[in-house]
């Protein structure tokens, strides 16, 4: 996931952000979370005029720092005729840190649990040898529990719950666990 940060700089009545190609160059594509500097989202739509411009609606004009979250994993933007004019463009704003880095996402998790259900060709592909049996799962922040429902036909089960940081579809960053079975 890359995370970009942004700085309004002109003072400005107009709640829409028009982010340009310098944002676009730097990795961010339309699978986009945005939000406020104390966590509130944003509304983010592609522009319909032109597919590479993103648009980003901040709540409040006082919303001067921006974070925007970029990962294949979250959804796509869609395509809006915006109503916004006068658009917040690249010369009105600076950019700030960018970072990326690896997290486990939730989605991801979940299409790997679903993938399960054919656990023959999964544990082919995870390269697993045929004598070990194994399930997996992750424990969300709020104690949820989202896991596989293996057989388990032995009484020598090795359970290890590791804790990650994990990304939820809200482009929260989390702390939860990573559970592994192995009998």
């Amino acid at each position: 996931m890359t995370i970009i940060t942004i700085k309004i700089t002109s003072s400005t009545s107009q709640n829409c952000i028009k982010l340009d190609e310098e944002i676009t160059a730097s990795g961010i594509n339309s699978r986009i979370v945005s939000k406020g500097i104390l966590g509130q989202s944003f509304n983010s739509d592609i522009f319909s005029s032109d597919p590479d411009d993103l648009i980003i609606t901040r709540t409040s004009t006082d919303d001067n720092f921006l974070k925007i979250y970029s990962s294949d994993a979250f959804s796509q933007l869609t395509q809006s005729s915006s109503s916004c004019q006068n658009l917040v463009r690249g010369t009105d704003y600076a950019l700030g840190l960018t970072k990326t880095d690896k997290y486990f996402f939730e989605s991801k998790v979940i299409d790997l649990i679903g993938q399960y259900s054919d656990y023959e060709t999964l544990k082919s592909n995870l390269k697993i040898p045929k004598e070990i049996e194994f399930g997996y799962g992750l424990k969300l922040s709020n104690g949820t529990i989202i896991e596989t429902n293996g057989e388990e036909l032995s009484t020598n089960i090795y359970l290890r719950e590791i804790p990650i940081k994990y990304v939820d579809s809200n482009g929260n960053i989390l702390m939860g666990f990573l559970k592994i079975k192995i009998w």
